[in-house]
């Protein structure tokens, strides 16, 4: 059929004008193509094909990253794409770069965004534990006191309180007082 005049989206033959829905395309994914640069259809050179193949697993990464903030149909798009979370342009477009900046995964980490609403770059990304990312989620609360911010169960280990004794103190004191009250052995319970 003919484009609509104002959408140059394709018209449905049963009512001769644009029906939401008609299109096949999702707008999400609509959206990722206009705004996207056409891919480049440049065959991978030999070097850049023994390094992905010498590191995998942080080819992997790359891979994995790219689909969770660029694929729609990705099970984590929803946490990553779907939040806005984005890889700066030149790693989206190159391993190589992407493992220039990163260098080598250590045996037991992954990549994290240090900061959890930033996106996938060089100055937001590092090799972390799995225990580390743990603590750095949109989820985790952390408490700022006398210029030190830790997330809540750290501050608990670092006051030598377990986390329900700590979690108590925050909930019925101001964060002075929770953090600077004097340790209590009955306190101690639940650990």
């Amino acid at each position: 059929g003919e484009r609509g005049e104002k959408t140059g989206r394709p018209e449905t033959q049963s009512s001769g004008g644009y029906q939401p829905g008609a299109n096949q395309m999702t707008d999400t994914a609509e959206r990722l193509l206009r705004d996207s640069p056409p891919k480049k259809r440049t065959r991978v050179s030999k070097e850049q094909e023994a390094l992905q193949r010498q590191h995998f697993s942080e080819y992997l990464t790359w891979r994995q990253m790219r689909d969770r903030c660029f694929n729609p149909s990705s099970h984590d798009y929803h946490k990553y794409g779907g939040r806005g979370i984005t890889v700066c342009e030149e790693w989206r477009h190159s391993f190589v770069t992407f493992f220039t900046d990163m260098g080598p995964r250590p045996d037991g980490l992954t990549i994290e965004r240090i900061n959890n609403d930033g996106n996938y770059d060089p100055e937001n990304c590092r090799w972390a534990t799995v225990k580390e990312q743990a603590r750095n989620t949109r989820f985790t609360r952390h408490i700022t006191f006398a210029g030190k911010t830790m997330c809540m169960k750290d501050w608990a280990k670092h006051l030598g309180l377990s986390y329900t004794a700590f979690r108590e103190r925050v909930a019925k004191w101001p964060i002075e007082k929770a953090i600077s009250f004097p340790y209590q052995k009955d306190q101690c319970r639940g650990n």
